[in-house]
């Protein structure tokens, strides 16, 4: 019979071979040269993107300055001093202590656009939002002393004050807000003598 010492020598030779080899690729895997990280790209000055909000989004805008406008007001309207952010303050009384307050001010430019301000007091009485078309097609639109101007009057028995007339006026380069706030019944008697009194609105 045969000798089996030189096929077990053999074959311990080859088991041997090949771990050495598996162990060889082990390490050379581990050994593998990793990628550089990639420097980060500098910074390029340029325009934001729209989708980011502007920083003058946040920032206050300045009170137009320059002559003021001139107007008649009704006898029944009391005068209070002005203040840094107001260009007038009229205080008009009703029955039973019914008081309303007519703000009058002046911003630069469109002052934030007709359609953010008419959004803005609607949200201010808790109105439910409506689309831009109907927030347009829900003023009034008049020309006089050769100022357009732009009326809203949005009321909402919840709010506090329930009823708001306001007005929108561009003047030159700013624009003027004319705002009447107070009870239903005080704004409704004196609508016309608010729309009278826009009509008697002149540039300097």
């Amino acid at each position: 019979m045969p000798s089996i010492r030189p096929l077990l020598l053999l074959s311990a030779a080859f088991v041997i071979g090949l771990a050495a080899g598996c162990r060889k690729a082990e390490v050379t895997s581990y050994r593998a040269p990793k990628e550089a990280p990639r420097a980060a790209a500098p910074a390029v000055a340029g325009p934001s993107s729209p989708s980011m909000p502007s920083a003058m989004a946040s920032t206050p805008m300045p009170t137009a300055s320059g002559a003021d406008l001139k107007w008649t007001v009704p006898a029944n309207w009391e005068s209070k001093p002005a203040s840094a952010m107001r260009k007038a303050t009229f205080v008009i009384k009703g029955d039973g202590g019914a008081e309303a307050e007519l703000a009058i001010s002046a911003l630069n430019g469109d002052g934030g656009g007709e359609q953010s301000n008419l959004v803005r007091w609607r949200g201010q009485l808790g109105l439910p939002e409506i689309s831009p078309a109907e927030v347009a097609a829900g003023v009034t639109r008049f020309e006089a002393g050769g100022l357009k101007m732009v009326v809203a009057d949005y009321a909402n028995d919840k709010a506090t004050p329930p009823r708001l007339l306001a007005a929108i006026v561009p003047v030159g380069d700013a624009t003027w807000f004319f705002k009447l706030t107070g009870p239903a019944a005080l704004l409704e008697r004196e609508k016309p003598a608010f729309l009278a009194f826009l009509k008697t609105i002149k540039a300097p």
